[in-house]
């Protein structure tokens, strides 16, 4: 009588696929900080508001999203 094992083999990991999803993990909170440095003058460059010292409350409400 042939009858199949109970037990199945063991499928292996996508190693490719595992490594190209860390890779961007590690990629996303870098590319989400290079925005801090550059933000001031952006909002400066854009003449939101006349007053320069209200340019860093613009700035919080632009990095808090």
């Amino acid at each position: 009588e042939d009858q199949k094992p109970l037990i199945k083999e063991a499928t292996p990991l996508p190693m490719v696929q595992l490594l190209i999803v860390c890779a961007i993990r590690l990629m996303d909170p870098i590319a989400f900080t290079q925005i801090f440095p550059y933000i001031n003058e952006f909002i400066a460059f854009l003449k939101l508001t006349d007053d320069p010292s209200q340019t860093g409350f613009y700035s919080g409400l632009i990095e808090q999203l």
